[in-house]
């Protein structure tokens, strides 16, 4: 067997990589304003629905990036740490502006980053584990999300 057959510790450090990855990208992208929905809701005297529109253009906005990887062809390094990078942008840009169509607009690109980041870092995570022989490792690349949106409650609650 190869050296590369039996980096344990690689095997690890690529799927906490991707936890982390997921972690940010879809918990923090998608959630991390979601506590504050009520209340700008309520002070900007906007409908209840308007919380449901802006969930579903972040939906709109998985679809769209799930869809167009097949077209993309760019190393998963350089989508993971762009799409890092623009989820990044786009949670300053949801704490800078406060209107109903910028946040519908930030939404949707966040979808997409996400989904962008995602599928990236998903397949370059599983393909570094099946390399050195840890494919059982994959489940820790998908508790990232969960981590991320816990994280995202807890923060919201102690700053709410």
């Amino acid at each position: 067997m190869s050296e590369i057959g039996r980096d344990r510790r690689g095997a690890w450090r690529a799927a906490l990589a991707c936890m982390v990855t997921l972690a940010v990208a879809m918990g923090l992208g998608r959630f991390a304003f979601t506590p504050m929905l009520p209340i700008m809701l309520h002070e900007g005297k906007l409908e209840l629905a308007a919380g449901g529109v802006l969930a579903s253009l972040n939906y709109l906005g998985y679809f769209l990036g799930a869809l167009s990887c097949a077209a993309i062809g760019i190393k998963a390094s350089s989508m993971v740490r762009g799409g890092l990078a623009a989820t990044a942008a786009l949670l300053i840009g949801m704490g800078l502006l406060h209107s109903f169509t910028s946040w519908g607009v930030l939404r949707t690109a966040a979808g997409v980053m996400s989904a962008w980041v995602f599928v990236f870092a998903s397949g370059w995570g599983l393909r570094r584990l099946s390399e050195t022989n840890a494919p059982t490792l994959a489940g820790v690349i998908y508790t990232g999300p969960g981590i991320g949106i816990a994280m995202t409650g807890l923060l919201g609650g102690v700053l709410g």
